[in-house]
Order: C-alpha cells, then sequence, then structure tokens
C-alpha cells in the first residue's frame, strides 16, 4: 500500500506525535504545545505543513513560536546548569580557569545521560586540539571586542 503524504493529519494523532517526538517535555510544556496548536489549528484535521507557514512579515503562528521559545529555554538552561557547576567548582578548587577536566566534570554532572562521545564534541569546542586549531577548525566565526 502506498500513503500520500497530504500535510493533513488528525488533532489526536498530532498530540501523539508530539509526545513521542518531545519525550522530555515537562506535561506544561506539551500542554502549552497543545494549546498553541488549537490556537493555530482549531478544528480536528490540522493542516501540518500551515503550521510552520511564515506570514508576509516572516512570522510564524503561535505553535512554531512555541516550540521555537521552549528549544531556546531548554538549551539557555543547559548551559546555564553547566556554567553553574564549573563556578561550583572554581569556587570549591580555588581555580581561576576552567580546565577540559572541571568541563568535563560539570558536563558528568549535570547532564549524566550524556555519552562521552557527546561530552567530547563540546569539549573539543571549548578545548580544540593543537591540530584543530591548526586548521582553524572550532574558531569563533566573530569575535567581540570589549
Amino acid at each position: 500500500m502506498h500513503l500520500q503524504a497530504t500535510g493533513w493529519l488528525l488533532k489526536n494523532d498530532m498530540r501523539a506525535g508530539l509526545r513521542k517526538s518531545f519525550q522530555n517535555k515537562t506535561e506544561h510544556q506539551m500542554v502549552e504545545l497543545f494549546d498553541a496548536l488549537d490556537s493555530d489549528e482549531p478544528r480536528e484535521l490540522v493542516n501540518y505543513f500551515r503550521l510552520f507557514d511564515s506570514d508576509n512579515d516572516l512570522n510564524q503562528g503561535v505553535f512554531a513560536e512555541t516550540i521555537r521559545q521552549q528549544h531556546l529555554n531548554e538549551q539557555m538552561a543547559f548551559y546555564q546548569s553547566i556554567e553553574d557547576a564549573i563556578l561550583d567548582q572554581v569556587e570549591k578548587n580555588g581555580n581561576d580557569a576552567c580546565t577540559p577536566q572541571m568541563l568535563s566534570t560539570a558536563f558528568k554532572k549535570t547532564h549524566p545521560h550524556m555519552s562521552s562521545e557527546e561530552v567530547d564534541v563540546y569539549q573539543r569546542r571549548v578545548f580544540p586540539s593543537k591540530n584543530e586549531k591548526d586548521k582553524g577548525l572550532n574558531s569563533p566565526r566573530f569575535e567581540i571586542d570589549f
């Protein structure tokens, strides 16, 4: 059997898909998404593609903006937790700089579910190897002068 993608979904199927895709969200966040979905698509049949359309001013609907805002908040909380863990170590140990070991410890403390490989990716972004530096890898895309 061949199914054709129409872009139309039953709202209950959409909600189930959102729950499956966003398993780490709190119930409050899911309710926010469902309310935003209801705001943009009040009927029981949802035009999935229209949920992400932009108007002439490049604004998107409540649903897309809610997903975007939640993602931003989650990323900010992710990095803030790491920063707080590093600052705790600096204060505890009397260090004046973050070392690779401190960064690794901060990740393990704040995000124990992360694999060693994932932590290594972040580690290399902050502490690139000499080879990566020589190739221009992991260099900042822009500089800020203070």
